[in-house]
Formats: structure tokens, C-alpha cells, sequence
């Protein structure tokens, strides 16, 4: 049943999603507003749930080791190592074993003594006076501590230097602090009332918005009345036309909100012949309409006037405020969906997100 959404709520601290890798998320290829190149996006992919629910980041992409360190650096980073930090890298690296939930499959004792070090500089990512890995061996309600370790453990393992992932570890921690969206009227796929909500902020002539649409909608469905997905436009400079399709998606929700998501999938389904000619943008949007089953004149008039203008700014501005610049944006009951936890599996961050006690 698709319902508008409920007024302004809070997304609390959990996640989103089933069984699908979804490739895209702000720091991932997307379009951009400023450019009329678009680079290739990561796709989505069929894939199982992480066994147990134990956060990996091994679908996530590879950053590449720096070489060539000067010697200050290679200084740094060998204290980084555990030497200087006044434990032995073998007592480092045993630190570790033996934490619930996190996976250390792959690494060896150096690496994982590099890792013990980082995490007993790194403080808990649950605002608490302790180290990340004082609080996975205290804490263990403190999920994104675990998450925060399980990344630190998997990028160690690929070989990134000390310094350069502790750097890496906060873009990671921003990505897990819950942001407010506001979504008050807003269309929704799915159960209304599911625990997990998925934003997903797009513009209706970015082809990696029309790539990922389809399997967004497919994970909700997945999710068996535990996932919903509201849409927010956010259009790109760009992309002239697609302003006009998110208009027509908008006529269609005025005169009932199942038939907005029918007019977004035709125009998502046709994007490369719907807006190949921008003469016959508006005739193509029409031709939608029509075969939704909407009132023509109704229509006709909505998009004349620009009815739709206050709700697709509205989504605009509050994209600006969350600092996107490309397109499509995912958020995760608040969350900014990333690749580096659970390996970009929907499936591991619609369960941490059922998961995690409400507020």
C-alpha cells in the first residue's frame, strides 16, 4: 500500500535493506550537478545477507596504498604499529581475538596489530570516554564501534597505511551519525509503518538514478514489510528536462500517490528515449500520464503552472543541507548508505537496522 509520509520524523540510528548490494552513496561515482560527463557507477548486485550479521566491508572499493613514505612517516606509522604505543605488535595482535562479531578471516598478526593500535587511539563512536576497542570488549550495544573496527580491520588487511586510514575513519564516522530528513508529504513505496526507511534523493535524467531505482524498490520489497522507501527530487543543474519528469511525477502523486511511482518507473524504464529529443520531453511526459490513468486536463494544468515547484525545491533544499552534490543519495534511517560496511550488502544493513533499539 503507498501511502504520502507521515509528517516530520527523525531517522534513528539504524540501517537499511535486503539481499542486494546497492552501489551508490555519496562518496561513490554518481551524476554530478556541475558536469555533463558521467562516469561509470557501481552496480547492484544479487548477493546473500552477511552470515550472522558480522559487518564486513569487503565488496567496498579498494583504496590504493600509498608508497614511497618519507622517513618521517615510516617513523609514524611503525609506532602506529604498536611499538611505541607500549604493546609488543604480538600482544596487539592477540588483543583482538576473541571479539564478538568481528571478523579478522584473512589478516595476519601484523596487520591486526597494526589495526589493535589504530583502534586504541580511535575513540568509541558511540560518544563514550573510551577507546574504540575498550569499547568492543565493554560496550558491545555500541554497534557502530563494531562497524567502525570491523572497516579499520578490512582496509588494514588491504594494505592502507596507519595515517592515511585514520583519516578514512572519520569520513566513516560521519557516514554512521543519523542526520534529520524531513519528509512530510512525501511519496512512499511500501509499508508505511516499516521500522527501516530507506530516502533516496534523485533527479529523474541521471542514469545512475535510473540504474539503481529499479533494485532500490526491489530490496523493499525483499524486505517483506520491514523496509519503505520515500523519495525526495533533487534536481541537477544540469539536467534541464529532468526538473520537468520530476514535475510530472508530482502531477501524478496530486491526483493519487500510487501513480506517482507508476510515472517515475516509466520514466526511469524509457530515461534514453524519453529525453533523447528535448523538443518532445513534454509529449513523452504526457504519453506516461495517459497510460497511468491519469486525467489529462488535471495534468495538463499542473504542469502549466508548475504546481509541483514548492515539493521539488523543498527536496532540493534539504539535499543542499545534507551537502549532497550527486546523484542518487541514499540514506538509511539516517544513515548515509556506504559500501565500506557490510561490503555495500543491503541485506547486512536492513538487519543491523532491525536490529538496533528504536530512537
Amino acid at each position: 500500500m503507498l501511502r504520502p509520509a507521515r509528517p516530520l520524523w527523525r531517522l534513528s540510528r539504524t540501517s537499511t535493506a535486503f539481499g542486494l548490494a546497492l552501489g551508490v552513496a555519496a562518496s561513490l561515482s554518481a551524476c554530478d550537478g556541475d558536469s555533463s560527463e558521467q562516469p561509470d557507477a557501481p552496480t547492484i548486485e544479487a548477493s546473500p545477507s552477511v552470515p550472522g550479521g558480522a559487518p564486513t566491508a569487503t565488496g567496498a572499493p579498494d583504496p590504493v596504498p600509498a608508497t614511497g613514505a618519507p622517513a618521517a612517516t615510516a617513523k609514524a606509522e611503525a609506532e602506529a604499529a604498536g611499538a611505541g604505543a607500549g604493546t609488543q605488535p604480538a600482544e596487539a595482535a592477540a588483543s583482538l581475538e576473541g571479539i564478538a562479531g568481528l571478523n579478522l578471516e584473512g589478516s595476519t598478526p601484523g596487520q591486526r596489530a597494526r589495526a589493535a593500535s589504530l583502534l586504541e587511539t580511535e575513540s568509541s563512536a558511540c560518544g563514550k570516554a573510551h577507546s574504540l576497542l575498550t569499547s568492543l570488549r565493554e560496550d558491545p550495544s555500541c554497534r557502530d564501534s563494531l562497524l567502525l573496527a570491523q572497516f579499520i580491520v578490512d582496509q588494514t588487511r588491504k594494505g592502507i597505511r596507519p595515517l592515511d586510514l585514520a583519516s578514512m575513519v572519520g569520513e566513516r564516522r560521519k557516514e554512521l551519525e543519523p542526520k534529520m530528513i524531513v519528509t512530510e508529504g512525501r511519496p512512499i513505496y511500501g509499508n508505511p509503518r516499516a521500522p527501516v526507511t530507506l530516502v533516496v534523493f534523485a533527479d529523474f535524467q541521471c542514469p545512475h538514478c535510473a540504474a539503481e531505482a529499479p533494485k532500490l524498490q526491489a530490496a523493499v520489497d525483499a524486505a517483506k514489510g520491514r523496509a519503505r522507501l520515500v523519495f525526495m527530487h533533487f534536481p541537477l543543474n544540469n539536467h534541464a528536462m529532468g526538473r520537468r519528469a520530476a514535475m510530472a511525477t508530482e502531477a501524478a502523486f496530486a491526483q493519487k500517490p500510487e501513480a506517482f511511482w507508476a510515472l517515475h518507473n516509466a520514466v526511469f524504464t524509457k530515461q534514453a528515449t524519453t529525453f533523447d529529443d528535448p523538443d518532445a520531453v513534454e509529449a513523452k511526459l504526457r504519453g506516461y500520464a495517459k497510460s497511468v490513468g491519469l486525467d489529462l486536463a488535471r495534468f495538463d494544468e499542473f504542469m502549466k503552472f508548475d504546481r509541483g515547484a514548492e515539493a521539488i525545491e523543498a527536496g532540493k533544499k534539504m539535499g543542499d543541507q545534507l551537502g549532497i552534490t550527486g546523484t542518487p543519495a541514499v540514506y538509511v534511517n539516517g544513515r548515509t548508505y556506504s559500501p565500506y560496511f557490510f561490503g555495500g550488502d543491503l541485506g547486512g544493513w536492513i538487519e543491523d537496522a532491525a536490529n538496533r533499539p528504536a530512537g
